[in-house]
């Protein structure tokens, strides 16, 4: 008669073990590469979102899309109310202003998105976002909708600090299309936080919530 192995009590737990072990090692590695790779896949569509904004204003005397993001969109907003509302009456998605030269509405999805809830009494309904920002608002990003307002162009775009103007910012260092939230490609804590940008000039880069205070803080015209 042939003789039976099986594994004994002992070797099945140290075998469990021992995945166990390399699970708790790779699964963070893992983790991390979809991060990257949503990341990546975000920079991606803001770039390609900038050129299909340059193609715009190659077809409209150099001026940026007067087209609105979700909190412009809104008729509680600011811009229906002040010097702006003649510009904000039937103010368009930037995602319909934008279509014929994206002609995808995957491109403004980030990967990434989860949507956010915005805190306090204020539009904190209609501005939160579930499950993801995309699904409610059509996109994952906000838009600079000041910089069509006062009639900035391509070209001659510029910006100052807000408190004094004593600084001056170039299109290199002006946003316009960034990630909704830091959440997204960051973690929790506020130093943790990074934002996906396009800036004025084109290019992409991923910044601190610190840089992206900073650039919200800026005075965006004459």
């Amino acid at each position: 008669m042939k003789k039976q192995f099986a594994f004994t009590l002992v070797e099945l737990l140290v075998v469990i073990g021992i995945i166990a072990l390399l699970a708790a090692i790779l699964f963070p590695v893992f983790a991390a590469a979809r991060r990257k790779s949503y990341q990546t896949v975000c920079s991606s569509n803001l770039r390609q979102l900038g050129q299909a904004i340059l193609l715009y204003a190659h077809d409209y005397d150099d001026h940026y899309p007067l087209g609105g993001d979700t909190t412009d969109l809104l008729p509680t907003a600011s811009w229906y109310h002040g010097k702006f509302a003649a510009k904000a009456v039937g103010l368009q998605p930037l995602t319909a202003m934008l279509f014929p030269y994206t002609k995808s509405r995957e491109v403004w999805k980030c990967p990434a998105d989860m949507g956010f809830e915005k805190a306090g009494p204020s539009l904190a309904t209609e501005l939160s976002a579930h499950p993801s920002a995309y699904q409610k608002f059509g996109m994952s990003y906000h838009y600079q909708t000041i910089i069509p307002f006062v009639d900035q162009t391509v070209s001659g775009i510029f910006a100052h600090d807000k408190p004094t103007r004593a600084k001056e910012y170039g299109p290199a260092q002006i946003l316009l299309l960034w990630d909704a939230v830091g959440q997204w490609h960051g973690g929790a804590a506020h130093s943790d936080l990074r934002y996906n940008v396009l800036f004025c000039d084109g290019h992409v880069a991923p910044v601190s919530r610190t840089y992206a205070d900073e650039l919200w803080d800026q005075w965006i015209g004459p």
